[in-house]
């Protein structure tokens, strides 16, 4: 996802630009997930962004890290266990 590269580029100049960004490629990503729930790359790269958002987060509001983090802990194991190999 290229908003997830752009985070990463302006995460050490802008922490608040990168956490509005972060959060539109969640909200994005929850999108293609609702519209195809049966993708395995759409569910990773959700799994990814909410990753991101806990990153940004976590020293000022680890208990929503936290919630995020859960969700994405639980959306990695469904993925293994669909794919083991």
């Amino acid at each position: 996802m290229s908003l997830n590269r752009v985070v990463d580029l302006v995460g050490h100049v802008d922490p608040g630009r990168a956490l509005r960004l972060a959060e539109e490629a969640l909200d994005l990503a929850r999108v293609l997930v609702a519209e195809q729930p049966d993708s395995l790359r759409a569910r990773g790269d959700l799994t990814a962004s909410l990753n991101t958002v806990v990153d940004l987060i976590g020293h000022v509001d680890p208990g929503r890290a936290l919630v995020l983090a859960e969700e994405a802990l639980e959306l990695r194991r469904v993925l293994v266990a669909e794919q083991p190999d």
